[in-house]
């Protein structure tokens, strides 16, 4: 049998809208869903937060990025990793307790709070550094996407392990000092909802997470995904983390240079804070402040770095549906017709393949050799790199073949 195949390509090209700098600056394989090398994205501007065609502002990928799609599943080396870091973190737990129970004073007993703690800290700052690693590898195109996603999911796992200790340790400690120890929410940092997905992916506790977009220029790495009619988005900035470092808001400690919490939140994502359905959510989690927002459009968690101020990780949940987008633009041939718009700012892509007189086509799209069935209504919404993206639907059949033929279009 030959092969009917029509193929129309549609390239965007989206105009950024004015950005506000900010200031600041072996996990087990699975297999990858996605692209084994990474391609490469123009080169953009340093490091910041954009304001989307929505008023939402996320942080970007700038400098030389990296960019693929990948996902998780299940395999034996993450499931014993898992149980490894539970058993030794349930073993330093108790060799705590036993410390403590052992002393002779209370001075003693003071002693061994405060080294585990400051064991604690290191070994959260160790947790950084290696996440932040396996992202400039991931840059450099020394491992896959799938490789990265294992590591954050390693990651996870360790930090949800290493909440024994710090459980222990805050129980066994005075009141005043537990108030002081707030590790917590260092932990929560490697704990966001796409994290979660992805470690229980890994460990079999559901099924594989798939088609996600993994940014990267080794400073900073972006993460998004479309769950239903939701928009996933994860960014960090490894740079804008300072390990324990002086706290600078004014609403933890009395300083001179500080600045307020709710401040510095509205000065980062001005129309969340104005569009808020809440009270803002804010908790000290010892150097890094904890924001949750409920707004117009979805939830905003972020995490901003007591010393410098910045966004160290940001999660978003935004209904794809309220986010405002780009003009479309469509062309027609092969008897398919074609049209795209995009979210400003590195948002997703929406495509919709239908006939000329507007039924629903069974259609695959690519964009950057990363291929999805589109919905029955023809429409699919795709994580995409900023700058100019070629979408390719195609239709398939298997009675005749003809030669493909391609129509291009731009949008600005």
């Amino acid at each position: 049998m030959t092969r009917l195949r029509a193929v129309v390509f549609a390239a965007l090209l989206v105009l950024s809208l004015p950005a506000a700098s900010v200031a600041g600056p072996a996990a087990p394989a699975v297999p990858d869903t996605g692209d084994a090398t990474p391609t490469a994205e123009p080169r953009l501007d340093a490091l910041t937060i954009s304001s989307s065609g929505s008023g939402v502002s996320w942080v970007t990928v700038g400098g030389d990025t990296s960019t693929s799609y990948a996902g998780a599943s299940a395999g034996i080396g993450s499931s014993l990793g898992d149980a490894d870091a539970e058993l030794r973190a349930a073993f330093a737990a108790t060799r705590i307790e036993n410390s403590y129970g052992a002393a002779a004073s209370d001075a003693g007993r003071q002693r061994i709070i405060n080294q585990s703690v400051d064991d604690i800290k290191a070994t959260i700052g160790e947790l950084h550094e290696r996440e932040q690693a396996a992202a400039q590898r991931y840059a450099r195109g020394e491992i896959t996407g799938a490789e990265f996603l294992s590591t954050i999911g390693r990651i996870h796992a360790e930090a949800t392990a290493l909440e024994t200790r710090v459980n222990t340790v805050t129980e066994l400690a005075s009141d005043e000092r537990a108030r002081d120890i707030r590790l917590n929410g260092q932990l929560a940092r490697f704990q966001t909802p796409m994290r979660a997905d992805i470690a229980a992916a890994l460990e079999g506790d559901r099924g594989p997470v798939e088609d996600i977009r993994i940014a990267s220029n080794g400073s900073n790495v972006v993460m998004d995904r479309i769950v239903g009619s939701e928009y996933r988005r994860e960014s960090v900035q490894y740079d804008s983390y300072v390990n324990d470092g002086p706290i600078r808001f004014e609403s933890l400690l009395d300083v001179t240079d500080g600045m307020d919490v709710s401040e510095r939140g509205a000065e980062l994502y001005p129309w969340i804070y104005s569009n808020s359905r809440n009270d803002n959510s804010h908790r000290w989690y010892n150097s890094l402040m904890w924001v949750r927002i409920e707004h117009d459009r979805g939830t905003l968690q972020t995490f901003l770095d007591g010393t410098t101020r910045d966004v160290v990780l940001e999660y978003h949940e935004l209904d794809v549906s309220d986010l405002e987008t780009s003009p479309t633009v469509s062309n027609t041939a092969n008897g398919i017709k074609v049209a795209a718009h995009r979210v400003p700012d590195g948002g997703p892509v929406r495509v919709n393949v239908t006939t000329p007189d507007g039924a629903a086509l069974d259609a695959n799209v690519t964009i950057d050799d990363h291929t999805v069935a589109v919905g029955d209504d023809g429409t699919e919404w795709i994580p995409a790199r900023s700058g100019p993206v070629s979408v390719t639907a195609t239709v398939g059949g298997d009675s005749v073949t003809v030669e493909n033929k391609t129509a291009t279009v731009t949008v600005r």
